[in-house]
C-alpha cells in the first residue's frame, strides 16, 4: 500500500511467494502460502475511477495507508492495510 511497483518490491513479492506453506489459522490443519502472486486468497483489491461505461471520472482524495491490526478473521502473522478516503472527496457522476 503506498509503494511503488519497482524491481525491488517484484522481488520482495517473489521471495514471498517461494516460501514453504505454513498453517493457516491454529487447528484448521490448512496450510497455505503467505503471497499468493495471482492473488487467490485476496492479496489485491481494486476499484475502478474512470472508463468508458462512466459518465465521468470519479475524483477521490487518499489517506494516508493504515494498517489493520486484530480484525475478525485476521490470522496471526497477516498485514492487512486499507486506505480512506478524505472526507469529502468523492465526486461521482452517473
Amino acid at each position: 500500500v503506498g509503494r511503488q511497483l519497482d524491481a525491488a518490491a517484484v522481488y520482495e513479492l517473489e521471495t514471498l511467494a517461494a516460501q514453504p506453506r505454513a498453517p493457516a489459522a491454529a487447528g484448521s490443519g490448512e496450510q497455505v502460502k503467505p503471497l499468493d502472486l495471482g492473488g487467490e486468497r485476496g492479496e489485491y483489491h481494486t476499484m475502478c475511477l474512470d472508463g468508458p461505461l462512466y459518465g465521468r471520472r470519479v475524483a477521490v482524495t487518499l489517506t494516508q495507508p493504515l494498517e489493520l491490526q486484530s480484525q475478525p478473521g485476521q490470522r496471526e502473522g497477516e498485514r492487512w492495510w486499507t486506505l480512506g478516503f478524505a472526507e469529502g472527496s468523492v465526486e461521482a457522476g452517473c
